[in-house]
């Protein structure tokens, strides 16, 4: 069996590793160590990587290429104004039009939606990164994004509201959450997702129903989707581990 090369994050960098300890290239972020490492499956298989400057407020999402022997990064910006520190980033088909979005949300409470599966030469101008598909602004920092179904987009923000998105970025769903949202996370088996708070998971329906909830033992801080989104993993402020 061939082993497989890995990619490690260290500090502001990023390394592709060889399975014999070896390194193939490094590339150096020049900001905060990357907060998000997802497996890409776009046209140019690769790691989507989100980062935010621990100074200067302002962050980058930058595709890398693993494959190439040189570094090949894509990047979408989001901004350097006061308060755009990159809070989180998904890849997924959020209109159904069967390319994928890059959607990044940041801490000014703004939400921008990327093409993805698109390569700078398909883009006009000399930043082709930084124009949107479009943009939606929340008024308050957005704690979690979560594609909605076949299509459209959840948001969760500091505020206590869960919107819906539909493809195009109209709003066409407001949900008040009981509590102050954690995270938003998926389900495997409809087009409901977990609406995770401090103290209870709520089942929302596509429709933006608040289904009853199950009370957690412990406060939670995080949480995630694990086995294809049949169960839902939780962690309590304290470090203990829950699975529903």
């Amino acid at each position: 069996m061939t082993e497989a090369p890995g990619v490690g994050v260290n500090n502001q960098s990023i390394y592709k590793m060889m399975p014999d300890g070896s390194t193939a290239w490094g590339a150096h972020n020049g900001t905060a160590p990357a907060n998000i490492l997802l497996p890409w499956h776009g046209k140019t298989p690769g790691l989507l990587v989100g980062s935010s400057h621990p100074v200067s407020p302002s962050g980058i999402v930058q595709f890398i290429d693993v494959n190439a022997e040189d570094v090949a990064v894509s990047r979408y910006y989001i901004g350097s104004a006061w308060g755009a520190c990159l809070r989180k980033a998904i890849v997924a088909d959020i209109d159904n039009d069967g390319e994928n979005e890059v959607v990044v949300a940041v801490a000014s409470g703004l939400v921008r939606v990327f093409y993805a599966d698109r390569d700078q030469a398909d883009y006009p101008g000399d930043e082709p990164w930084t124009e949107a598909k479009w943009e939606v602004w929340t008024g308050l920092p957005p704690v979690d994004i979560l594609p909605a179904g076949s299509d459209g987009l959840w948001i969760a923000t500091a505020a206590g509201f869960l919107n819906r998105h539909d493809g195009s970025g109209t709003m066409i769903a407001c949900v008040s959450s009981p509590e102050l949202p954690v995270a938003l996370v998926p389900r495997a088996d409809s087009d409901a997702v977990d609406l995770v708070t401090a103290t209870a998971i709520w089942r929302l329906s596509g429709t933006g129903e608040l289904l009853p909830a199950i009370s957690v033992p412990e406060p939670v801080v995080r949480a995630e989707n694990i086995c294809d989104g049949a169960s839902t993993l939780l962690v309590a402020g304290s470090g203990a581990l829950f699975v529903y």
